[in-house]
């Protein structure tokens, strides 16, 4: 009876990971409606045993067709909870904040917003987000947070079936997702005030000159004008030229007492040494070539 071979290789069972990452897209957006549902059923379940969470994730876990595939690799996972919590933190983040509102209107009254007005509206689009991101998250327990790497109150009970303890977890995610939405913010700011703060010359004062000072950790020319920084540049490498044009020279000279100095011992057979024939030479050509009172235009 003949053997029927398995030709099919280890790579070609192996998940494609760009199908993985593009379902994570529409599975992302299914799990945002899951998770606003599981939110609805758990409040429903508070104090009375329905266990209608469960149906819930059970029947978007069915409808869903990206889901399986989504989580068939990392990088499918990651693009799934970054659709799943990204959309509705940053529609969230905008509405609350009214930032661009804001702007806007200041703009067409021929005004700024003043740092205070920036700081306080950013704040309110943080926990916008933060409130969103707990609301819509699809399954807070297998998104995780930051305490269940480095402990802390916001770290996730698992296998609880609890609901108290699956808004809970919510909260735990919301919390994180107001302060990570604040910390990227203000990256973000530092990083856009960095650039246009960085190849002006005008004087700096007080928050700028904060900035300018944690810049310069990060520019070549550190907190000297970038002016005297290319000058001293141009030096140095002037200088690195001469250097090279004399190690060339010594090489060549030492190249020439070394053939003399073998001539000459070849010469004089054994009633020299090597090296201080050699020492010797080079003592007298650079005599010679020390010596005399030429005028540069000579």
């Amino acid at each position: 009876m003949p053997v029927i071979r398995d030709t099919t290789t280890e790579t070609d069972k192996d998940p494609n990971w760009a199908l993985s990452m593009l379902a994570g897209i529409p599975s992302g957006i299914f799990k945002i409606f899951e998770g606003a549902a599981t939110l609805g059923a758990t409040l429903m379940d508070l104090g009375v045993d329905k266990d209608r969470a469960e149906s819930v994730e059970q029947y978007f876990a069915d409808i869903n067709p990206f889901d399986e595939l989504a989580a068939s690799t990392g990088i499918g996972k990651i693009t799934e909870l970054i659709v799943n919590i990204g959309v509705p933190g940053g529609l969230a983040f905008k509405a609350a904040s009214g930032l661009g509102k804001a702007a806007l209107g200041a703009s067409q009254a021929g005004k700024a917003l003043s740092t205070g007005q920036k700081i306080r509206r950013f704040g309110q689009g943080a926990l916008g987000a933060g409130a969103a991101e707990g609301v819509f998250v699809g399954n807070v327990e297998d998104a995780g947070t930051f305490g269940d790497f480095l402990g802390g109150p916001t770290e996730i009970e698992r296998d609880t079936g609890d609901p108290g303890t699956e808004l809970m977890n919510r909260l735990k995610f919301g919390i994180e997702g107001v302060a990570f939405t604040g910390a990227f913010g203000a990256a973000g700011k530092t990083i856009s005030k960095m650039r246009q703060v960085r190849g002006t010359n005008k004087a700096k004062r007080g928050l700028e000159k904060g900035i300018d000072k944690l810049d310069s950790w990060l520019r070549a020319n550190g907190v000297r004008p970038q002016e005297g920084f290319e000058i001293e540049m141009r030096k140095v490498g002037r200088e690195a030229k001469d250097t090279n044009l004399a190690e060339n020279a010594m090489r060549t000279v030492d190249k020439l007492a070394d053939k003399i100095a073998k001539s000459y011992k070849n010469i004089a057979t054994n009633k020299i040494t090597l090296p201080a024939a050699r020492a010797e030479i080079v003592e007298q050509m650079n005599d010679v070539l020390m010596s005399g009172s030429a005028k540069v235009e000579k």
